[in-house]
């Protein structure tokens, strides 16, 4: 946040003290407009705030009886009430934590599984259980239903990230069947930053753009951003490492 706030002081030559100070102090996630200021990648931060605050309560309604499709109830009825208010396009309400409770129970749900049932070892890690044909499908319907849902869908926009999650399972799971080793691994290797590459990408894409978009062509320029991108993600992941920030 600050670094971005630096980045407008130097590009704009105006520092973004309203915003920096909503990001910093949370208060961003109840506007709209400055929950996607700065960089619109930023609203996620709110949420994950928002679900920290709230995990006790969850973790409660979890351990109900068919918690976890309770959980999906209430996120499902959620996203429902906002598409009535017709508020599907206002972040405060789009990205508020019950809009994506479903997804911390059916985490929830297979992380109980893989403890109590060595799950993984009967399905999740035995990629022959998957048929290629199948995980096709599952790419296409999946990440098909889910662009056509976000694309000027309305309120079914709301209810995209459910074809999402399929799509890209189906297609994380179709990468790693075909079994390329060097591609598996960078893809293993990248997830062990992904966070740090999600938070940076954005600001680096920015900076890159700025300083040479007019030199080179757009494929180049997204070529060179992204590498870019990821080699300040690795680094940063490594500084919160070194600096004992996370684990």
């Amino acid at each position: 946040v600050i670094l971005w706030g630096v980045w407008m002081l130097v590009s704009e030559g105006e520092f973004p003290q309203r915003e920096v100070l909503a990001h910093l102090l949370l208060y961003k996630m109840f506007s709209s407009e400055l929950d996607i200021s700065l960089c619109y990648p930023y609203w996620f931060i709110s949420t994950i705030i928002q679900f920290y605050i709230a995990w006790p309560l969850i973790v409660k309604v979890f351990r109900l009886h068919r918690g976890g499709l309770l959980l999906l109830a209430i996120s499902l009825l959620w996203s429902t009430l906002v598409g009535i208010l017709g508020l599907e396009d206002n972040r405060a309400w789009g990205s508020f934590f019950l809009q994506y409770l479903w997804e911390f129970g059916l985490g929830m749900w297979i992380a109980e599984k893989c403890m109590s049932e060595n799950w993984t070892d009967k399905i999740v890690m035995d990629i022959n259980y998957y048929r290629w044909y199948w995980l096709l499908v599952g790419v296409f319907v999946g990440m098909g239903l889910s662009a056509l849902m976000a694309w000027d869908g309305g309120f079914l926009k709301l209810y995209n990230d459910i074809p999402s999650l399929v799509g890209y399972i189906s297609l994380a799971l179709l990468i790693y069947k075909v079994g390329i080793d060097l591609i598996n691994s960078f893809f293993e290797w990248a997830n062990s930053f992904s966070y740090e590459l999600y938070l940076m990408h954005s600001l680096v894409f920015t900076v890159i753009a700025y300083l040479i978009a007019s030199k080179l062509p757009a494929p180049f320029l997204f070529i060179i951003s992204l590498i870019t991108a990821y080699i300040i993600g690795f680094v940063y992941m490594r500084l919160l490492k070194k600096t004992r920030l996370v684990k």
